[in-house]
């Protein structure tokens, strides 16, 4: 040891001489290592081909194949330093089919596949324990249908302000293309979901159409959503009150025979609002039950843009009478 510090101290010939025969040492020892044979472990990408435009794959089969390959260090050095390998290609075009009309089944067997992932690595590597003794593929025919779009939306409109209508989508259908057997049950699709708070103004914005099967697409892919925001404005109307559930042999008066709505709406509904927006009702029913002194008027708006803010009086009396 401290021979060779001090040859490391004061280098002369016999130093220069141990440094080549640690080098010719380290090689051979390299050398004879890369001749023995190793196992590794590589995964190789796995795409498929051979299925006409009329028809998709409708399983999931595997994107990619893992395997154990054999071979001397020489080559197993090249494999190991691969940061990528080039997708191998199935053309399923020729493989036998099986099943019904409905749905067509394909097997790729150990073999085939053992051929494909020879034809990227080379003869000289054994390849051996895939991840895969064999790859299904389905086949369903395509379809395409037109369906109705539905809007997936949350909207908080501040309280100054109204929607002017229902918010819609342009255009309101789309085309779904996919699998038969889910493109025939499927009745409409959803938009993403649209989260709106506070609003005051109108919104005009782009969403995807979704869908829970990765196998279906739509054209178009996306919708534009609007949504029509006014501000409101408060006004007021008499309505006659009716008496509902009265047999035909009696009449029903109440005192007094209107009611005063107070209602509030957009700008633009305010001047088609008038008394027939509204209805305003008695019911017998409640004088069998508790025979009061008063009725309780129930106030409605048949127009979901219109709004009861109250209604004066909220209870009348009333008189019965024989026909």
């Amino acid at each position: 040891m401290n021979r060779i510090k001090a040859l490391i101290k004061k280098p002369g010939k016999r130093f220069y001489v141990f440094l080549v025969c640690l080098l010719i040492a380290t090689f051979f020892w390299v050398l004879n290592a890369l001749t023995k044979e190793y196992s590794l472990t590589i995964s190789v990408p796995v795409e498929y081909a051979g299925v006409s435009s009329e028809k998709v794959i409708v399983n999931t089969p595997p994107k990619a194949v893992s395997f154990r390959v054999r071979g001397e260090g020489f080559n197993l050095l090249g494999v190991s330093k691969k940061d990528e390998f080039e997708p191998v290609t199935v053309d399923l075009s020729n493989y036998s089919t099986f099943g019904d009309d409905e749905v067509e089944r394909k097997v790729v067997d150990a073999g085939s596949i053992r051929n494909l992932v020879n034809d990227e690595l080379g003869d000289y590597l054994d390849i051996d324990q895939l991840s895969a003794d064999s790859i299904q593929i389905l086949i369903e025919e395509r379809m395409a249908k037109k369906v109705p779009v539905e809007l997936d939306l949350n909207i908080q409109v501040n309280d100054q302000y109204t929607l002017q209508s229902e918010p819609f989508s342009t255009p309101d259908s789309v085309v779904a293309k996919g699998p038969k057997s889910e493109v025939k049950v499927l009745k409409s699709v959803f938009t993403k979901r649209l989260e709106l708070e506070d609003l005051e103004t109108t919104v005009n914005e782009a969403l995807p159409i979704v869908s829970a099967s990765s196998k279906m697409n739509f054209e178009p892919e996306n919708v534009k959503v609007t949504v029509l925001v006014e501000q409101l404005t408060q006004g007021s109307t008499k309505v006659k009150i009716e008496t509902i559930n009265l047999p035909d042999s009696l009449t029903l008066s109440t005192y007094p025979r209107v009611v005063t709505v107070n209602f509030k709406t957009g700008l633009s509904h305010f001047d088609s609002v008038d008394d027939n927006q509204f209805t305003a009702q008695v019911d017998y029913r409640s004088v069998l039950k508790d025979h009061p002194p008063k009725l309780y008027v129930n106030v409605v708006s048949k127009d979901d843009f219109v709004k009861v803010i109250n209604y004066s009086p909220e209870n009348v009396e009333y008189i019965i009478r024989s026909r």
